[in-house]
């Protein structure tokens, strides 16, 4: 099946390689998860969508030198080849591809900038994959049975060692909707729930049931039963306050409905943010697992501070030293154990020039949700999903209904 796969985005990418590209970037988190050849589908495909635009692109160079995102793109290029030079193991393949994904900013940017119509067919993109999981995610929920995922293990789509979330939290199942930890589903429910109410509150998107998806994606975020997701949410909620919004008669009407309803939810949501406070009200990660976690990350981080231990030093090693680091849970561990001082100036610096892509766009209360997601990851790990694939959804609506010709060089 993955083969079949494989094979449908690969004709799909050569028959159209914008369109192509664009769905391959937007599925990644999904795709990343199916193992292919000597890596995931996800990185086979990616590295298939950039080899073509290297090959096929003419303004490739004026991109690369002219666009903002390369400050964080070099300095996180430098850190990897100096990590992995110095690593107690070479994983320069690994580095490779890091590379190439990381050039999918790039592709992404030269196609939409040069059509438009590309960041509505990106939207759609998100409209109908969110449609698809967030039912999948409620279903699951309700009945304690994930059907995209039964399917996908049932086709030999993932790893054997696929993760089955069976945990009750908050007095419901947990989710993970096609996701193989629920950390993942959370940052997806977060950035799409942000970027979709984002382009309808301010760029006039409209979709049929946009309301009813926008209410299930933060559902879902619920549902994960992280904390973390929670609270990332929480945050990014900040983008969209706007106090005129409150003369409005649907607004006051919708605040209306919420007062009504709300005593039927407080035992949930006072069981949810006292769990936060307490971290040792429910099960799964605690602030004293969290210490211990950071405790472990220093006493390696201290081997090698500036440039780090080496690619992958965590799982190979870290890991096998001390059991209880467990997943390493939180975007800082790996990053400071494998790459050091020098890996997390990369990751600032990633969400620096993000964030001034956002100002420079005119998108500037997106950074709210940038930083919700900065929250939540720092709180949590999210595999396979990273600002690489947040900044695919900053891309698409910062060109959503841009009526003149963008150029290049207002994104330096």
């Amino acid at each position: 099946m993955v083969v079949a796969l494989f094979l449908f985005l690969f004709l799909y990418i050569l028959y159209d390689y914008r369109k192509g590209s664009i769905l391959i970037f937007i599925l990644s988190p999904i795709l990343d998860m199916f193992p292919f050849l000597w890596q995931s589908l996800g990185k086979v495909l990616i590295i298939i969508a950039v080899l073509i635009w290297f090959i096929r692109s003419r303004s490739k160079l004026n991109i690369i030198f002219k666009s903002i995102f390369t400050i964080g793109i070099l300095i996180t290029i430098i850190s990897l080849l100096i990590s992995n030079h110095f690593g107690a193991i070479k994983h320069t393949p690994s580095v490779i591809i890091l590379v190439l994904y990381y050039c999918t900013i790039y592709v992404l940017y030269n196609y939409i900038s040069d059509d438009n119509n590309l960041s509505k067919f990106a939207v759609n993109i998100i409209v109908k994959l969110s449609t698809i999981l967030v039912i999948n995610g409620v279903v699951e929920t309700l009945v304690h049975y994930n059907p995209l995922l039964e399917i996908g293990r049932n086709f030999g789509l993932y790893s054997e060692d696929l993760r089955i979330v069976d945990e009750i939290r908050y007095g419901i199942k947990r989710s993970q909707s096609i996701f193989d930890m629920h950390t993942t589903w959370g940052g997806y429910t977060i950035i799409s729930f942000c970027t979709l109410l984002f382009l309808s509150k301010y760029k006039n998107f409209s979709s049929r049931n946009l309301l009813l998806l926008l209410v299930l994606l933060a559902a879902n975020c619920f549902f994960t039963g992280a904390r973390s997701a929670i609270i990332g949410l929480v945050f990014t909620l900040f983008a969209f306050i706007d106090y005129k919004d409150l003369k409005k008669r649907n607004v006051q009407i919708g605040i209306m409905v919420i007062l009504l309803i709300s005593p039927l939810f407080i035992d949930y949501f006072q069981e949810v943010f006292s769990s936060i406070s307490d971290s040792e009200k429910v099960g799964g990660s605690n602030a004293d697992m969290r210490e211990n976690q950071f405790d472990i990350c220093f006493y390696h981080f201290f081997k090698s501070p500036l440039y780090g231990n080496g690619i992958s030093y965590t799982w190979e090693f870290a890991l096998a030293f001390d059991k209880t680091l467990y997943g390493a849970e939180s975007l800082w561990i790996p990053i400071l154990i494998d790459q050091g001082i020098l890996g997390c100036l990369a990751i600032i610096t990633m969400y620096m020039v993000t964030a001034i892509y956002l100002i420079r766009t005119g998108n500037k209360r997106f950074i709210f949700v940038l930083l919700g997601f900065l929250i939540f990851n720092t709180l949590s790990s999210i595999p396979h999903f990273s600002i690489v694939n947040v900044i695919y959804y900053v891309i698409i609506l910062s060109f959503y209904n841009y009526e003149k010709y963008y150029s290049i060089q207002s994104d330096n």
